[in-house]
């Protein structure tokens, strides 16, 4: 057998070792509905779009368009069901711990690699990995650019190719039509390309050679998305609800000292491990020559500018969700996997692994137990005791409606989970703006650029036979849907909320703790 055919077989192994534990660690996802709340609304636009419709026109959101056309391509080959995402987030998840291990390799270290692949697989489990979010799938796509432009031509002595630059650069910006935060990602693979570029090949010629390509490549997808919709003649629309729509969000968004620090104290305390892995290796940075090679101390310094970048790129959202601290986990995994792999080479193999066991067994539990438990719990309930709806409130909520909805009329979800929208499918959307925050919170409305008043009023002219509420506001959106309900509609169902740290954790448990479903009187 050719040795060519022979590293494909042996990638596809490592793929589907990966996609297997994947699979594993990610098993409770697979008996849930909604995990969290942007992944139904990805979900529900992707279904739209395989129907002709258009996001930002017929449905909006702030997010780049790439996220709705792989979930819509995920529900072509696997169905308009929610595994379609799940195992969609799999295979992303393995993709990226696939990538991990050929960086590990340009520094002439698989051990690395694995090492990196496997802090990634588990450690991507925490901030609220499990949910099908954009960090996930844009990953790997980051991970590629940096490959092609910067680990292999470290690795190489060289610079890279303008080919290199075109398709690495195309990478990239197919990363960033996922989110636009990969800016930041890129800025560190441009500066590397530069400082690559005129060691290797001095001159402004050689420079612009690969500048060029790698510009045209990266730009060419949101060209390409631009020029849809200019052609379709709804390119304002297009820029309205994606760039300025992102722009609003972040300029609306007072930075928080004492937040950030709070958010900070909560990454190190829950992921340990890792950022004492990237303190270390700055200091092993420092060190200069101590215990690296040559292929080891340019990547370590490259990942460690990296990183930096990533830091700029979770600072620059000034909302410090949970979710955007998965910008600096493939660094910090890489970062971590030279530590260990320093601090052990000098060991016999078998002390090497029993290091290795030492280090990771105990970090790697602690994340892996409760998804694996949960999944196990889950997966009892749901297919051993046929509880199809067990612990998965908006299942249920949907599964009581389906059949008491009439093909054609809507029913409107006011504050809950936007996944009983696509579990309903009977009932067309009563709004293009499905995201039950895009109303009932000022700062989101100003970010959808909709007047929220105006448009609850639209809803509730189309009479939706349901009107689904979670919880009492008192801002000018909750007291006028109070009035549409006390006028028209009667409490048919309240049901409890079975994830508990759900409501124990709101500023109003008790009203929290219960999803309240009102039928319309007068239909």
């Amino acid at each position: 057998m050719s040795a060519p055919a022979t590293t494909w077989r042996r990638e596809l192994a490592w793929l589907g070792a990966f996609l297997g534990a994947a699979a594993l660690l990610r098993s409770s996802t697979f008996f849930q509905s909604q995990v969290g709340t942007d992944e139904a609304l990805y979900l529900t636009i992707a279904r739209g779009l395989l129907h002709g419709q258009l996001p930002y026109v017929d449905l909006i959101d702030n997010k780049p368009p790439g996220i709705y056309l792989l979930f819509a391509l995920a529900q072509v080959v696997l169905g308009q069901n929610v595994l379609a995402m799940r195992l969609l987030a799999c295979l992303f998840n393995a993709l990226s711990c696939l990538l991990l291990l050929r960086i590990g390799r340009t520094m002439r270290s698989e051990a690395v690699g694995a090492i990196a692949a496997l802090l990634y697989l588990f450690f991507s489990l925490g901030n609220y990995g499990l949910e099908a979010n954009t960090e996930l799938f844009y990953t790997p796509f980051v991970l590629a650019g940096f490959l092609a432009l910067v680990y292999r031509p470290l690795a190489d002595g060289s610079a890279p190719t303008p080919a290199s630059c075109f398709w690495g650069g195309l990478s990239l910006g197919c990363a960033l039509e996922i989110k636009y935060v990969v800016v930041f990602d890129t800025l560190a693979v441009a500066l590397l390309l530069w400082a690559q570029t005129r060691r290797h090949a001095p001159g402004l010629p050689a420079l612009a050679r690969r500048a060029g390509p790698f510009c045209a490549g990266f730009l060419l997808p949101f060209a390409l998305f631009l020029g849809f919709y200019a052609a379709v003649g709804h390119r304002s629309e297009f820029l309205d609800y994606n760039l300025r729509a992102n722009l609003t969000h972040r300029t609306d968004t007072a930075f928080a000292p004492l937040y950030l620090m709070g958010r900070l104290k909560d990454q190190v305390r829950e992921n340990l491990l890792l950022w004492v892995g990237t303190v270390c290796a700055g200091g092993l940075a420092l060190a200069r020559r101590a215990g690296t090679d040559a292929h080891e101390r340019s990547g370590l310094r490259a990942t460690l500018l990296w990183f930096a970048c990533a830091i700029l790129g979770v600072s620059f959202t000034k909302t410090f969700y949970r979710h955007y601290f998965a910008q600096l986990l493939p660094a910090q995994c890489l970062l971590t996997a030279l530590v260990i792999g320093v601090a052990t080479r000098e060991l016999r193999a078998f002390e090497r692994g029993l290091a290795l066991v030492l280090v990771l067994v105990v970090p790697l539990t602690d994340v892996a137990y409760r998804p694996l438990a949960d999944g196990a719990k889950l997966a009892y309930f749901h297919v051993l005791k046929r509880q199809p709806t067990w612990h998965d409130t908006p299942a249920e909520i949907a599964a009581y409606l389906r059949p008491r909805v009439p093909a054609g009329r809507t029913i409107y979800v006011a504050d809950y989970k936007a996944i009983i929208n696509y579990l309903v499918p009977a009932a067309p959307l009563p709004s293009r703006y499905m995201l039950p925050e895009f109303l009932n919170d000022p700062h989101f409305a100003k970010v959808a650029r909709v007047d929220a008043l105006a448009e609850l009023d639209a809803i509730m002219q189309k009479r939706p036979l349901f009107v689904v509420r979670r919880r009492e506001g008192r801002n000018e959106f909750y007291q006028r849907l109070d009035r549409y309900l006390r006028a028209d509609y009667v409490l048919d169902r309240a049901f409890e909320e079975s994830n508990s740290a759900d409501w124990q954790l709101s500023e109003e448990p008790a009203q929290d703790r219960y999803i309240e479903l009102y039928r319309r009187l007068h239909d």
